[in-house]
């Protein structure tokens, strides 16, 4: 089963239980999913569905920051829970030891020379390799401390 058909089950299954809290952030995760798909002209692969989840965990992720800011702990703690139903669809992220050793691998593989000049080239196979698999600015952070070395 594809993530967007699991998407689309639970959705119809929380609809069944009545569970509006996760109702509401699965029809807005079907309608980003059905947004992008209009927008390429194509079907999604379950790739580009992970970099949507992962877009729209950022975005709340954002609104806790400002939320916090303004004290408004009501709001966080809806951001929060939407944070946790979108996290089931996501794989498993990678530990820091593991984005680690990938990184130095390439750097390995690639030959590419340890400087801060070669952060670009770096971090673009570091996102390809750990596609929906890490954050890109904690890739980022250790792809900045492996250049350093």
């Amino acid at each position: 089963m594809s993530l967007k058909e699991k998407i689309e089950k639970d959705c119809i299954q929380a609809l069944k239980l009545r569970n509006q809290d996760e109702l509401g952030v699965l029809r807005l995760l079907k309608s980003a999913i059905q947004n992008k798909e209009i927008e390429k002209k194509a079907k999604l692969k379950d790739e580009d569905i992970i970099k949507i989840l992962m877009s729209e965990i950022k975005k709340r992720k954002d609104s806790i920051e400002q939320f916090k800011k303004g004290e408004r702990n009501d709001l966080v703690s809806k951001e929060e829970k939407e944070i946790k139903i979108i996290d089931q669809y996501l794989p498993e992220m990678k530990s820091k030891e593991e984005i680690k050793k990938i990184i130095c691998d390439i750097i390995k593989r690639e030959n590419i020379e340890r400087s801060v000049s070669n952060f670009g080239q770096l971090m673009k196979l570091a996102m390809q390799e750990l596609s929906g698999q890490a954050e890109g600015n904690f890739v980022s952070q250790i792809v900045k401390e492996e250049l350093n070395k």
